[in-house]
This record gives structure tokens, sequence and C-alpha cells, in this order.
């Protein structure tokens, strides 16, 4: 009887002590799962139709915070990147810890640009095999991990203010781990409240010579009806991933339509640099949401460089799954 007595009492506490950490705390375990079909050719004949994940296009992550009371509260994040196609690839994506109050959220360790978070919010095919970083619509400043203006910065604080009828202030330094080397920053300012999120930025990667970028976003929505778009120039700014010199102009337009739960996309991008290369480049492609989690998209995307005659073509299919 004493026996049941103390493991009564003992499980009591317990029950107790967890109770109060749930309800000071939350930990989720989240992630998204991208897989395609991509068929593609370019103007020397080459051909080719494979499955894609890419690796950061899928990620699982867990993330939590706890209530530290007077309005503090302390927050994580760790993401890591994958490739089902590949079956691999376990990439780091954001990671930080961070403190949030009054004042706006401090974050510590590998965190997002200003300039890629505003880019991110511009496009519906954001991390699909359409994603509008792959034909030439935004810049490498939008992708890619390490402490030279990259997408995702390593080494980082970031900090965002609060919100002011919409609009806040987003900026990052970068403790440059190099010896005798300047340190990176950008910063930013957003709106985002009701149909419409417009923004400004600005980074510069801590590098003597053309080490920097600005850039003007918007996207407006209208019910069913949408349309987005942004122009960026400086040195850091490549008129196309893996082509091209930097010092570029690079603009896109575009607008999407919905109808229920399928949404018509097309969007339009020219960039020049430099060295001299041009190119056009667009997007047609529809998304279907089976569920609030799980969609289905399409299209076909082309690039054209100016002068040339390389031309690119992809057309792809493939499903999202989030959890």
């Amino acid at each position: 009887m004493n026996k049941n007595l103390i493991s009564f009492a003992v499980a009591a506490v317990l029950a107790g002590g967890m109770t109060a950490v749930q309800a000071n705390s939350n930990v989720t375990v989240y992630g998204k799962v991208m897989v395609s079909i991509d068929s593609s050719d370019d103007s020397a004949g080459n051909s080719d139709t494979n499955l894609n994940s890419r690796n950061g296009f899928g990620a699982i992550g867990v993330k939590g915070s706890e209530d530290l009371g007077n309005g503090l509260t302390a927050m994580f994040q760790l993401e890591y990147g994958t490739n089902p196609a590949a079956g691999g690839e376990f990439g780091g994506r954001d990671q930080w810890l961070g403190l949030k109050g009054d004042f706006g959220m401090v974050r510590a360790g590998t965190v997002t640009t200003n300039y890629k978070q505003s880019g991110a919010k511009l496009d519906p095919l954001w991390r699909t095999s359409l994603d509008i970083r792959e034909t030439g619509g935004l810049s490498s400043l939008h992708g890619g991990k390490g402490e030279q203006g990259q997408g995702r910065a390593t080494n980082t604080m970031r900090y965002d203010s609060p919100s002011f009828n919409g609009a806040k202030i987003v900026a990052n330094y970068t403790l440059d781990s190099g010896l005798d080397e300047e340190d990176g920053y950008g910063i930013g300012l957003h709106y985002d409240q009701g149909p419409l999120f417009a923004s400004f930025d600005y980074i510069n990667n801590g590098v003597d010579g053309e080490d920097d970028a600005w850039k003007l976003g918007a996207k407006y929505s209208m019910d069913a009806i949408a349309v987005f778009g942004h122009y960026e120039r400086g040195g850091l700014v490549d008129s196309l991933t893996g082509m091209g010199e930097s010092g570029a102009n690079l603009w896109h337009l575009g607008g999407s339509f919905s109808m229920g739960s399928t949404m018509f996309v097309a969007t339009f991008a020219q960039g020049d640099d430099d060295a001299g290369t041009e190119y056009d480049s667009w997007r047609l492609a529809v998304k279907h949401d089976m569920s609030k989690r799980t969609s289905v998209f399409g299209g076909f995307a082309r690039v054209d460089v100016d002068g040339a005659t390389d031309e690119d073509d992809l057309f792809t299919v493939g499903m999202v799954h989030n959890f």
C-alpha cells in the first residue's frame, strides 16, 4: 500500500513537471518534401530527363520557444536540407538561437539575410523546380550559404524590429572568420500589410571592390489576382547563376491568377552585366493545392541569351508535401 502511494506521488510530481514545461515551451518538428520530373534541352542538342529534389528545396527541422516571462521569449531553429532523389545530401540551413521581446527579435547563428527573405516573398513557386532563381529572375544573392553575401549567412547576427503599421527594419551583421577581412552586413525596410508587400534591401559582403548590391521589390494581391516584381543592381549581382559576370542589372515582372485551388503563374525577366552578357527568360506554370499541405505543379521555362545560340528549355512536373 505504501509503495502504491509513493508511486502515485512520484507520478503526480512528474506529471505536474511535464505540464509546467509544456505550458512554458513549444517544440515543433516540421519539414517539406519536393520531387519533380525535369526534362531539359538546349540549343546545342543536349537533353536530359531526370528526377530533381534539390538539396534545400526540401527540408526537415525542429523549432521551438520558451516563455521566459516579463515579455521575453527564447527561440531556436535547427533546419537541414534534404534530397530524396539523391538519397541523402543532408545539408544545414537556418540554424540559430534567439530572443524575442518588445524590442523585436535578435538571432545568432546561420540565418537568412534580409536580401533573400524579401525575394522569397515574391515567387509563388519558391523552392520548386520552377523556382524563379533557376531561370535568372533573381540573383544568386538569394541562394547559397556562407560569409560573402550568400542568401543564408553563416556566423551572423540578425535583428528584426517590431512592426509599425506593417513596416519593420531587418538587419544582419556577419562576423567574418577570415583574417584581416571586413565584416559583411545588410539592412532592409520591409512593408507587409493587407494586399501590399514592398521592400528595399541593401547588402555588403565586406570584400574590397564592387562588394555590394541593392534591390527594390513589391507584390500586390487583389482577390484572385497578384502582380509582383523586383529590380536589383550592384557589384554582387550576377546576371544569371553560373553564367555571365557580376555588376548586373536584373529585373523580373510576374503575375498569378487563382481559380479555387488552382493558380496560374507567368513571369518575364531580363538581365545584363558589365561583360555584355544579356538574356531574357520567362515561365508559364500551374499549381494545384490538393490539400493545405500537399500540392502539384507543372510548367515550362526558357532562358534565351542574346547574341548567342544558347537557349535552355525546361519542362517539369512535380509534387510538394509540407508537414
